[in-house]
């Protein structure tokens, strides 16, 4: 059985023999072993605030002149990338690895952080703890609006939509590809348009800000269909935390970038 988010049809509902020995004797036992929305939640709620404490750590470390800002948020994405692929793949490693991706996702941030500030001070232009304080602020904030959209029923992933945002996806991450081979290659002419403080580079950080919001939906509704499908093991609560968390930092991050865009405006 599929969950009705066009997202997420990878998951495959588990058949009981994938649980634990001896559950498909008794349905308490059952209904223990598989995933449940406050379950996601929790699980949810215990990686963010992982990801928040390392991220403030490596963002007053990497400040400190302690540790580089490069390695934090080199480390941490690469790192973080890997065990985003190990955790997709083999879905069961996900409550064991989430709280260890969700670390290096708040080194990548803080040390990111960091980083975009350093750039802009070369620019004499400062990224203040103001302007991290509004990133911050203007993630939760729209979290918490998609998630209230998406509890009143206003906001929902349909099979056009998940197709649009899919697709949106694919061209953000073939034109980022594409900017960082250019600029290796002696041809930044597009990496200067999308990660510049013009127009082009100001609307591809729009753009990027909305796709992010809208995967929030997409997680949020994943989380929703599949807890109260109890069709998936517990260990998918955890997977699904994991999405969750990928797509708040992706969020910040973005942000981030677009606020440090405008401040660097003349």
């Amino acid at each position: 059985m599929h969950t009705g988010n066009p997202l997420n049809k990878a998951f495959e509902s588990p058949s009981w023999d994938d649980l634990a020995p001896g559950s498909a004797g008794s349905m308490t036992a059952e209904r223990s072993n598989v995933m449940t929305v406050s379950g996601a939640v929790n699980a949810s709620f215990i990686l963010i605030t992982l990801c928040a404490g390392s991220g403030f750590a490596a963002w007053y470390l990497a400040s400190q002149g302690t540790v580089s800002p490069a390695l934090l948020a080199i480390g941490g994405c690469i790192g973080g990338l890997v065990l985003r692929l190990i955790i997709m793949f083999v879905n069961r490693t996900a409550p064991f690895l989430g709280p260890v991706y969700a670390i290096l996702q708040g080194c990548f941030a803080g040390g990111l952080t960091v980083l975009i500030g350093s750039a802009l001070e070369a620019k004499k232009v400062g990224l203040g703890a103001s302007t991290v304080g509004a990133a911050v602020g203007l993630t939760t904030g729209v979290f918490f609006i998609m998630l209230i959209g998406y509890k009143m029923g206003l906001l929902r992933i349909g099979s056009v939509l998940g197709r649009a945002m899919l697709i949106g996806l694919a061209a953000v991450m073939a034109t980022s590809i594409g900017a960082m081979v250019g600029s290796f290659v002696g041809f930044p002419g597009l990496g200067n348009a999308i990660w510049g403080n013009g127009v082009i580079g100001i609307g591809f950080s729009l753009l990027c800000v909305a796709l992010a919001s809208f995967f929030l939906i997409a997680d949020f509704q994943f989380i929703e269909e599949a807890g109260n499908s109890g069709q998936f093991p517990k260990h998918m609560e955890w997977y699904a935390g994991v999405a969750l968390l990928g797509t708040l930092v992706w969020l910040y991050v973005e942000i981030l970038r677009l606020l440090a865009k405008l401040n660097s405006r003349d």
